[in-house]
C-alpha cells in the first residue's frame, strides 16, 4: 500500500472537527457482525451501545470495509447510495480514522470470549486503507 503515515495522521486528525456538526442517528460500531439476516431475509443492525449524532453518511462508510471484505466494492456502494453526494475529504478522514484504530486494536491481545475480534479489526483496517488508498489515487488520476 501507498499512503504515506503523515498523510494518514493528517487526516485522522480532523475527525472530531470533520464529524462534529452531524445530525443522523449514528450506530457507531457498525460492522458485519452487528447485522443479522431475519430468516425472511430482513437486516437487523444489533449493538446499538454507541449511540450519538453524526454526519447520515458515517455508518455505511463505517461498514465498507466489511463490505470489501466479503468482495464488494465499498465505493461502488457509496456512489450508488443516498449519501453520493457525500464530501469526499470527509470520508477520506472518516476511512484513514477508522482505519487506523481498527489497525491499532487489531494488534491488541485477544479479548477472553471473543474469538476472530482482532483479526477481523485488521482485516478491517486493512480493507480501511485499500479503499482511502483507491480514493486517492483516483483523485491523482
Amino acid at each position: 500500500m501507498d499512503v504515506p503515515v503523515p498523510l494518514l495522521a493528517g487526516l485522522e486528525s480532523r475527525w472530531l472537527t470533520t464529524l462534529g456538526p452531524g445530525s443522523a442517528l449514528h450506530h457507531g460500531d457498525l460492522r458485519r457482525d452487528n447485522v443479522l439476516r431475519e430468516p425472511g431475509g430482513r437486516l437487523r443492525v444489533v449493538d446499538w451501545t454507541h449511540l450519538w449524532t453524526s454526519p447520515g453518511w458515517l455508518d455505511l462508510v463505517r461498514l465498507g470495509a466489511d463490505v470489501a471484505a466479503c468482495g464488494h466494492d465499498p465505493e461502488r456502494l457509496l456512489r450508488r447510495s443516498c449519501w453520493a453526494d457525500a464530501p469526499g475529504d470527509a470520508v477520506d478522514v472518516v476511512l484513514a480514522g477508522l482505519a487506523g484504530r481498527a489497525w491499532r486494536e487489531g494488534h491488541l491481545p485477544e479479548l477472553p470470549g471473543v474469538p476472530g475480534l482482532r483479526r477481523m479489526q485488521r482485516e478491517q483496517g486493512l480493507h480501511g486503507l485499500r479503499w482511502l488508498e483507491a480514493r486517492l489515487a483516483a483523485r491523482r488520476a
